[in-house]
């Protein structure tokens, strides 16, 4: 082999396993890493945006909501919320959030703690 001493052949030997083992990492590293996901031209307004997006998913539509998503709703168990499901059967839907204290149970106090946490669209 090229004329090479025992040592000398080991010494190759180990530069080339050396570069081949790099370019296996190289290139695992480029078929299994994660895509670059750079975030840019982001604004204060984009996170507005988000939370308002959040806040209103996080909504719960008293027109159209069954009884399990309303007893989700702070104060409100199972009675109250067959009343809500009741009182829009027999009336319709709710024209305004503070419609919902017409029904037994919701007074002024439970109102406020759900407010912020109900829709009528």
């Amino acid at each position: 082999m090229f004329d090479l001493e025992r040592l000398e052949r080991g010494i190759v030997i180990f530069l080339i396993s050396g570069i081949l083992s790099g370019l296996g990492i190289i290139a695992y590293k480029k078929s299994n890493s994660s895509p670059d996901l750079k975030i840019s031209n982001f604004s204060t307004e984009d996170i507005k945006n988000v939370d308002e997006l959040i806040e209103e998913a996080s909504l719960i539509n008293i027109n159209e909501a069954g009884m399990e998503e309303l007893m989700r709703l702070k104060g409100i168990g199972d009675v109250t919320a067959r009343r809500i499901v009741d009182y829009r059967a027999d009336r319709g839907r709710f024209s305004s959030k503070e419609e919902i204290k017409n029904v037994k149970g919701v007074g002024d106090k439970l109102f406020e703690e759900i407010r912020d946490s109900i829709t009528v669209e």
